[in-house]
């Protein structure tokens, strides 16, 4: 029974890992993040500032969402 419990629980997990990514809707910042990715695999580093943002630039910005932008580039 225990067994069974664990193999149901994985199927359950996976059955919504997959319903959450089955969605045509793309995040707007999915752009940004890609662009930054780019810009990563290019230099071989996160940029300190942000070269792509359409608001005014600070000096020195962190980037906490590099990994998201890695993942999808």
């Amino acid at each position: 029974m225990h067994r069974l419990a664990k193999w149901l629980l994985i199927a359950g997990l996976l059955a919504f890992l997959f319903s959450r990514t089955a969605s045509c809707v793309v995040d707007l910042d999915l752009w940004h993040e890609l662009a930054l990715a780019r810009e990563v695999m290019e230099s071989g580093h996160v940029p300190w500032q942000d070269h792509f943002a359409y608001t005014p630039k600070l000096d020195i910005v962190v980037h906490h969402e590099w990994g998201a932008g890695m993942i999808a580039y």
